[in-house]
Parts: structure tokens; sequence; C-alpha cells
């Protein structure tokens, strides 16, 4: 459908409302828009116009929500720029026009991605030519199996984490497919990992649940949760995930990974220290790093009274992080390179 083909008009703003079936966005945020909206609407918004005369908008609803935010705080605008489609427009149609102009734009996320597709008929999303096939065989699998609940604590996390650190961060369309079927404890906290270091992997994360390391930040979103029981099974260093979680990663012969949490550790950990001094946002933890329990040994030089922890750094390994829980006294660390 060409655009030259729409009629553009200039609504009343009372009498523009979202379609309710294109309200697929995770979060409408439009605090950045309002200040935009009220110096003038540069690009109109795609809208059918029902029979008692209200301008249903399907694309650029977010453009329409600031609008009558700005109208609530500045009195302006009172109008709004709408290019009209016929009402008899096919879904699918709706679909990819929608999708087409917020994907060009980069004004929507994977998130909003997979959500669209779950909403969307079938095969509507074959014809959004902004989307790469890959792309669209990814999204049509995720959406298949990914679950309200996960969007919802994806969503969740994603927020608190991009209000902590003042910048949009956003998962992949890989990374949403890693949580697909995981419990809901190491869901969050996969979410929070990923976003903090795109490098991070499902494996990572139960290893920092493991330790733990889980950064104080995140304790209000598991309020109320328990983290997986990792218990061992089979051969030595190998790790069974129990509590609704999926089979950990098997480490080397004669390692044995901590089976749960210290009984005497306290809950909440705060903080992330790391011996290099690099960025505790992104810095990697090293693949082989395990802390021991509670060092038996009570002469340990410099460390009177204090707790050790033993950490088992491979031979190409220069970084990792350790978290100390709250209230956790002296602590030090023993460092031992394998190789």
């Amino acid at each position: 459908m060409a655009s030259a083909a729409r009629e553009i008009v200039e609504a009343p703003l009372e009498d523009c409302e979202p379609d309710p079936r294109f309200l697929y966005r995770v979060r409408y945020d439009v605090d950045d828009l309002v200040r935009s909206i009220r110096r003038g609407q540069i690009h109109p918004a795609l809208a059918w116009r029902r029979e008692d005369g209200k301008y249903m908008v399907f694309a650029g609803v977010r453009r329409l929500m600031a609008a009558r935010a700005a109208r609530r705080r500045y009195g302006e605008p009172r109008t709004f720029l709408v290019e009209l489609v016929p009402p008899d427009t096919p879904i699918e149609e709706m679909w990819r026009l929608a999708l087409d102009e917020n994907v060009t734009q980069r004004k929507i996320t994977p998130l909003d991605l997979v959500k669209a597709a779950r909403s969307a008929p079938e095969g509507a999303l074959r014809g959004v030519a902004s989307l790469s096939e890959r792309a669209l065989k990814d999204l049509a699998s995720i959406a298949r199996r990914v679950t309200d609940e996960e969007l919802e604590d994806v969503s969740r996390v994603e927020g608190e984490f991009n209000s902590r650190v003042g910048v949009e961060r956003h998962l992949t369309f890989r990374q949403i497919a890693e949580l697909v079927g995981l419990d809901r404890y190491t869901r969050i906290v996969a979410v929070w990992y990923f976003l903090m270091d795109p490098t991070k992997d499902v494996d990572d994360v139960r290893r920092a649940i493991r330790m733990p390391l889980i950064p104080d930040p995140l304790q209000k979103l598991l309020a109320g949760l328990e983290p997986p029981r990792f218990e061992e099974a089979g051969g030595a260093g190998s790790v069974q995930v129990s509590g609704g979680g999926s089979p950990g990663e098997a480490g080397e012969a004669g390692e044995a990974a901590p089976a749960t949490r210290p009984e005497d550790a306290p809950a909440e950990p705060v903080g992330l220290t790391e011996p290099s001094g690099t960025d505790a946002m992104s810095a990697p933890s090293a693949p082989q790093a395990q802390p021991g329990d509670q060092a038996t040994e009570p002469e340990v030089e410099g460390c009177e009274g204090g707790r050790v922890y033993n950490v088992l750094l491979g031979p190409d390994d220069d970084v990792f992080v350790f978290e100390c829980p709250r209230h956790c006294g002296r602590v030090c660390i023993r460092i031992v390179r394998r190789g």
C-alpha cells in the first residue's frame, strides 16, 4: 500500500485511541518524547477510522501516549497527526506496517518483538522487510516456547537494571532463548548477568549462584524465591541442579564444586570486589575460579580470625570476581594457579 495513497489528518487528540490489538510493547516509556511532541509532531501515526469517528492508532502508539502526557502536564497539544489506512485493511498488513516502522526507526526491542510475535496472526511477521530471515526464524522459535511469566521477569529485571545504570540495555534473541525453561530464580539472575556482560551464559550464572555472587540490587527482585540446589551427582566435579533447574556444567576431574550456600553464610551479599581494579559491571569472572569452603587452617598470615576462601585460577586467567556477603567481617583470598 503506497504511502502517497493515504490521507493525513490532524485529528482532535481526544478522538485518538490506541488499537488494543497492537499494544505489544513491554514498556511504554514516554518521558523522552513529551518535550519533542510539544515542539511539534513530525511523523504521523498510522491509524484507521472507526464508524463512531474515533481514530484507532496501530503504529505510533507511544507517540500518542506522549501527546496525552504532554496535554495533561502542559495543556497541549490539542491535535494529533495520523495517516489513515482503510478500515478494511487486513490485520496482517497492519502488523507489517507497524513493525516495519518501529524496527526501521530502532524504536522496538527484541523483547517487544517476541511479545508482538505472540500476539500477531500466524504469518504476519513474514512480511516485515526490515527483519532478516534468520531473525524471523529465531523470533518465531522463541515466541512458540516463551511464557508470559518469563516475559514479565525479563521486563522487570531489564527495567530495574536500566534505571540503575542510566542507559538502555536489552537482551538479544539468543539470550532470551537461553532463559526459556529455567527456574525463576536462575532466570532472574541470568537476565541481570546478561545485561552486565553479553559474553555471560547460563553456566556463568549457575556458577555465580553456587558461589554465591549475587549483586546486592538483585536481592529485592529475588525476594521470596529460593535458589536452586546444586547436588553432587556421579563422579567428582559433576553437578546436578534441582528445584526446577536444568543440569549444570561438569567441573574438571578432582574438583568438587560447592553443593550449596555455606550454612553460616549471610543471606544477602553486597558489592563486588575484584583485585584487578577493573569495572565491576563488565569484568568477567575467571571461568575456572572456584572458592573453597572456609579454610580449616587457623594460621593464615595476616588473616587471623578472618574467613579464608580458596580460588583456583587456570593458567590463562587473570581476573576473578569475589562478592562479600553482608557483615562478612574480615575475609582473605588464597589464590592457587593451576598449570
